[in-house]
């Protein structure tokens, strides 16, 4: 893996702006042969008929900003803090006809971009006691996102407690009525947040810092 990043101030947008590029070499893809090629991944789940070696691309850009505004509006004891970033996968020597799968099992192909674009809301009350966050993100490339309403409430110099909601959308998602043997490679479209269809969770934490 061959990396950089920078980061810089700019007064105009009074944020900060960083980003991080990463080439990597013979990255590991798994595939699934043509539907009428007896494959394995017919026979189980899309991406089971091996592996190809790809050149990949990983970059980011981000922006960080302050925003005072909360404080009037929703009383924050300082500003929200607000970062938004952008992810791509470039597959530098991408070939359609690989057939690469975007997640094993699932049925949605690689395509030579995968785009996905994230946010975060943070804000803090009584003396940083009372920590409210949201994060969002969508996949721009396979459609489907998730949303993460959190609250971490410092109980003592030691103990916190988390809790937070998992909620996930998604256009395409697995019908089980319709995959199976020997259908298991094009029953499908499915990609990652597909998976996670049906599936949100709530989730609480209690953690001691010793």
């Amino acid at each position: 893996v061959y990396g950089a990043t920078a980061s810089g101030y700019a007064t105009w947008a009074d944020a900060v702006f960083s980003t991080e590029v990463a080439l990597i070499k013979d990255a590991p893809y798994q595939f699934q042969n043509g539907p009428l090629a007896g494959s394995l991944s017919q026979a189980v789940a899309p991406g089971f008929d091996g592996i190809k070696r790809k050149d990949l691309l990983a970059w980011m850009v981000r922006m960080d900003k302050n925003i005072a505004a909360t404080q009037s509006i929703l009383g924050s004891e300082k500003p929200m803090f607000f970062s938004v970033q952008l992810f791509d996968k470039w597959i530098l020597d991408y070939d359609k006809s690989d057939n690469l799968v975007n997640a094993v099992g699932w049925g949605a192909k690689t395509k030579e971009h995968s785009f996905l674009l994230t946010g975060i809301f943070s804000l803090s009350y009584n003396n940083g006691r009372i920590k409210p966050e949201f994060v969002i993100g969508t996949d721009l490339t396979y459609k489907g996102g998730f949303y993460v309403p959190s609250v971490t409430v410092e109980l003592s110099k030691n103990l916190k407690w988390k809790t937070e909601y998992d909620g996930f959308w998604s256009s395409n998602w697995r019908d089980g009525t319709k995959c199976g043997f020997p259908n298991g490679a094009t029953c499908d479209n499915t990609g990652l947040f597909g998976y996670f269809h049906n599936r949100d969770q709530l989730y609480t934490s209690l953690t001691y810092q010793f």
